[in-house]
């Protein structure tokens, strides 16, 4: 079993010829570009260092150290870098529409994306240092002047986008995502929500305990007539005795027998039962009656809150009507909830109203010009919060190697990986985001284009890129990542590459 150096050049590009191992104890003849791939593959997949040293050493019975699995990732990085540098410079020039939004993994940790409504095309994929104004508008006024067919700018409702996105894309209009909108007073209306189950649990819980109440003085009013038909019967039963022995009902001098005894004493338990059963009953009627001015109150209470939810939950409702009406029907609802709004003493109607003056950019596309680009249930960032989904555990992993080349090359892989890989599902399922948005690469999928093993085969189209020409765009390519690259404090490490 041999093992791997970290040594093997990283010449962009070019396939590495030299033999890894001889065939290995699977029979399995394997390169150094097998491995490579298979490592970047299972590393995108989100596999440990540990986890893909042991899965090399079954599978090719190849013993490699961490260090040559970091170098690996880093040189693939580096190429996936150049390869996202060329593809962008010929992709990003036709974007209408974007998509802008930041994720956070972790408390400390943020990242920032840049994807195309249309092709899906993962534009930028970076690690921010924090979530200020400045380090965003830095990071976006690195690629602005590149977009020169934007019309159309979608964000989430970051307070800071609403200055900085038309400083940035000069006459590009920003449109507020209405996800994030109507996610706004999705929040305002949880607490009202919240007070209305409270109340409604206090109530059924009240109502519950009150119909006990009921039902339990119903059952001592009847054990209270068992036990008096029980001592009148007892009574009978004694004044009969008492005739039978000639015994005065309240003589003192007769003489006192065992039965005369009984009579007597279970005569004053059985009172004494039902002197206790009255008083019982009293209090629980007293309760009762104290308990129905508490219910009275407590429905009250209920039925305030209730309707406070469903009238602010209509609002939102109308609100969000709003947000989809196409844009002949715009002015007509946006009178109509005005006048709602303005009926309506609640507090979220005032936020709304407040909402729609400070925020026009919420309803930008409502007009005619945008009918086509960006309909109403276009208007969102669900496509870069899918990606974002997607992605999370490799932002997970990137996220544990902080801000290192280790994370700048999964980030850069991760992008390739995207854009070059066409979706499992729906009507887009045989072309990739990269063909989305115009250009077929003369390769299969990222890992021939990160290390082909024969460059006259695994090609998707005859239309093969020149790599001279590829080779070229390298540093035009590099110079266009080195903005983001700077913001992040890795001017020194990406120079080390």
């Amino acid at each position: 079993m041999e093992t791997l150096n970290a040594s093997t050049p990283a010449n962009f590009l070019n396939v590495p010829t030299t033999p890894l191992i001889s065939p290995s104890r699977h029979g399995v003849l394997t390169s150094d570009v097998h491995i490579k791939r298979l490592i970047v593959d299972l590393k995108v997949d989100c596999l440990s260092y540990f986890e893909i040293k042991n899965h090399v050493k079954r599978i090719y019975g190849v013993e490699i150290s961490r260090n040559y699995i970091a170098d690996v990732i880093i040189e693939a990085g580096r190429r996936a870098r150049h390869l996202n540098g060329i593809y962008d410079s010929k992709v990003r020039g036709n974007f209408k529409v974007i998509e802008i939004d930041e994720t956070f993994q972790g408390r400390n940790t943020c990242y920032l994306g840049v994807v195309d409504k249309e092709s899906q095309y993962l534009l930028l994929l970076i690690q921010l240092q924090d979530r200020s104004a400045e380090t965003i508008s830095f990071v976006l006024g690195s690629i602005a002047e590149t977009l020169e067919l934007l019309e159309l700018v979608i964000t989430d409702g970051l307070p800071a986008y609403k200055n900085m996105i038309p400083s940035i894309f000069d006459g590009v209009v920003h449109l507020f995502c209405h996800v994030h909108a109507y996610r706004v007073f999705l929040r305002e209306i949880e607490p009202i929500n919240v007070a209305a189950r409270k109340a409604w649990k206090k109530w059924s819980e009240a109502s519950q305990d009150f119909e006990n109440l009921k039902h339990d003085l119903l059952l001592k009013k009847r054990c209270l007539v068992r036990d008096e038909n029980r001592l009148f019967k007892l009574i009978e039963a004694r004044d009969m005795y008492y005739k039978e022995h000639d015994i005065k009902k309240y003589s003192k001098k007769a003489a006192w027998t065992p039965e005369r005894e009984w009579f007597k004493n279970q005569l004053d338990l059985d009172r004494a039962k039902a002197r206790s059963r009255r008083t019982t009953i009293k209090n629980k009627q007293a309760k009762i009656t104290k308990r129905t001015t508490e219910m009275e109150t407590l429905k009250a209470a209920y039925w305030e809150k209730k309707q406070a939810s469903l009238q602010s939950a209509r609002l939102v409702a109308a609100f969000k009507r709003l947000l989809d009406a196409p844009w002949e029907q715009f002015d007509i609802e946006r009178v109509r909830l005005a006048n709602v709004l303005g009926r309506s003493s609640l507090e979220i109607a005032g936020k709304i109203t407040r909402f729609l003056e400070q925020n026009p950019h919420v309803h930008a596309t409502s007009k005619q010009d945008f009918e086509t680009i960006c309909p109403p249930w276009f208007a969102n960032t669900n496509t870069i919060e899918g990606l974002f989904g997607i992605c999370r555990p490799v932002l997970d992993k990137a996220k544990r190697f902080g801000q290192s080349r280790q994370s700048i090359a999964l980030l850069d892989l991760l992008r390739l990986k995207h854009n070059m890989s066409p979706p499992n599902t729906g009507p887009h399922v045989h072309e990739s985001p990269l063909q989305r948005a115009g250009v077929n690469s003369a390769y299969k999928d990222y890992l021939d284009a990160l290390y082909p093993l024969n460059s006259q085969q695994n090609l998707m189209i005859n239309d093969v890129h020149d790599l001279t020409v590829m080779k070229a765009s390298h540093e035009n390519a590099i110079e266009k990542t080195t903005h983001a690259e700077n913001l992040a404090g890795l001017t020194e490490i990406v120079k080390n590459d």
